[in-house]
């Protein structure tokens, strides 16, 4: 190969593997923010009672920590969903069960995660939410 061929070779590989190596740091990024917020949903405190007080101070944390861990998308990105549940699931926030034919509110976050809620813990979730990130806390 000529010396131009060579370098038009190497430019080539070397443009190539700039390419790979930010879509590896995008990778990295959504990787970390997915074990960021399985890890909260994996802190569930079972002393938690349901979302029917309107504002217990561990619920509220409960739902900070959800908002914190989704970050930038907290009010964007956001898929809402409510009608009546089948059974079988727990809310996020309260961990007691979703019985069957209550209305349930299923929250889709970038359309990778899905939190279900009552509608008590929803309407807490919608309050916070409103506040923003910056928003003093109660």
């Amino acid at each position: 190969m000529r010396t131009e061929e060579l370098l038009t070779y190497g430019a080539m590989q070397l443009e190539t593997s700039q390419q790979l190596r930010a879509r590896a740091r995008t990778l990295q990024a959504w990787s970390d923010w997915n074990i960021s917020f399985a890890r909260a949903l994996c802190q569930r405190r079972p002393s938690i009672a349901g979302g029917s007080d309107g504002g217990d101070p561990a619920t509220l944390e409960r739902i900070r920590g959800l908002l914190d861990a989704v970050g930038v998308l907290r009010g964007r990105g956001l898929t809402i969903w409510s009608g009546k549940g089948k059974g079988g699931h727990q809310c996020a926030v309260c961990r007691r069960d979703l019985p069957v034919g209550a209305i349930e509110y299923e929250i889709v976050i970038g359309n990778v995660v899905s939190v279900l809620l009552h509608r008590d813990c929803f309407d807490l979730w919608s309050s916070e939410v409103d506040q923003g990130p910056s928003s003093p806390r109660r």
